[in-house]
């Protein structure tokens, strides 16, 4: 099997993950692995949720995953992975074994990670289903001392609308050695 990269947009709420995980896939027409936790929380009747609801989010993310890589796309675009699923499990439940693990081989000679962390610089905007308004600096750190600590490849992106673009493409092409046009 020819490797593969999954390009995973990580970072705290309301940085910008979703639109530029969105942009991405479409600028590199690739395909786009959603983030399950939204759709899966937003299905909910009430917003509560406990550690079975984030068991089963990573479980479906990991198929997503998996299904988006099995169509053999050279590079595919994930809107989060199970690395911020564990620091959400580790901050929502501290006191109970943490049951978020990867679910999705991680085979170096056939699946490369490679993560674009968002800087929090993009105006906070409300959502009921989002939490930390006013810890996202915070978590931003969370998240790159984990990224860190995994010895992932990784770069922080920052700024508004294109900018935010460029430096994310320009690392992009960077890792991938290629150009995907402009």
């Amino acid at each position: 099997m020819e490797a593969q990269t999954l390009l995973v947009v990580t970072g705290p709420e309301s940085s910008g993950k979703s639109s530029l995980a969105s942009w991405l896939a479409q600028h590199l027409q690739a395909p786009l692995v959603a983030e399950v936790a939204r759709g899966y929380l937003a299905a909910k009747p009430t917003p509560e949720y406990g550690p079975n609801d984030l068991q089963s989010i990573a479980t479906q993310q990991s198929q997503a995953e998996l299904r988006a890589l099995s169509g053999g796309a050279p590079v595919v675009v994930a809107d989060t992975d199970q690395q911020i699923l564990r620091l959400w499990w580790a901050e929502k439940y501290p006191n109970i074994r943490n049951a978020v693990e990867s679910q999705l081989p991680r085979d170096a000679n056939t699946l490369r990670r490679v993560y674009l962390l968002c800087y929090p610089d993009l105006a906070w905007e409300p959502d009921p289903l989002r939490e930390n308004p006013h810890d996202r600096m915070r978590l931003f750190r969370l998240q790159l001392r984990a990224l860190e600590q995994e010895n992932a490849e990784f770069r922080v992106v920052w700024g508004e609308g294109q900018i935010r673009h460029n430096r994310a493409l320009h690392y992009v092409r960077e890792v991938l050695d290629q150009s995907f046009g402009s």
